[in-house]
């Protein structure tokens, strides 16, 4: 086991993992809101997407 200390961490890998993090739940949302269903039928502006 190893000590973990400032010198020993990498915070690019931390934010890496946080970001993937974000990523996913992004798709996730959007698959659970349908998004790209309504995407596929024709284009909408923002606001007509939002409604």
């Amino acid at each position: 086991s190893s000590i973990i200390n400032q010198d020993n961490v990498d915070p690019h890998h931390i934010m890496s993992i946080i970001d993937g993090y974000r990523c996913s739940q992004t798709l996730f949302t959007a698959v659970g809101l349908k998004l790209f269903d309504h995407l596929t039928k024709e284009e909408l502006l923002l606001e007509e997407l939002a409604n």
